[in-house]
């Protein structure tokens, strides 16, 4: 996993032997990028939160129609 554009505050930590990544943004009016490549398993789980809190799901936007997800955790099949 490549590490790009984040501004300084914003960590990253790798769990369950590199299968779980927990990323604290703050993004400062700027644009946080993170660029990962997976390989095996059946697809990526992301759980979205906010202030310690799980994200309102008419708060994400997917693609370019900006999509909103019926819950703050979602899946992406591989």
């Amino acid at each position: 996993m490549d590490q790009l554009r984040f501004e300084e505050g914003d960590p990253f930590e790798l769990l369950v032997g590199g299968q779980k990544l927990v990323i604290y943004f703050e993004t400062h009016g700027h644009v946080d990028t993170v660029i990962w490549k997976v390989r095996g398993g059946t697809g990526l789980t992301f759980e979205l939160w906010v202030d310690g809190h799980p994200i309102r799901p008419q708060n994400i936007y997917l693609g370019h129609q900006g999509h909103h997800p019926f819950s703050p955790g979602l899946r992406i099949p591989q």
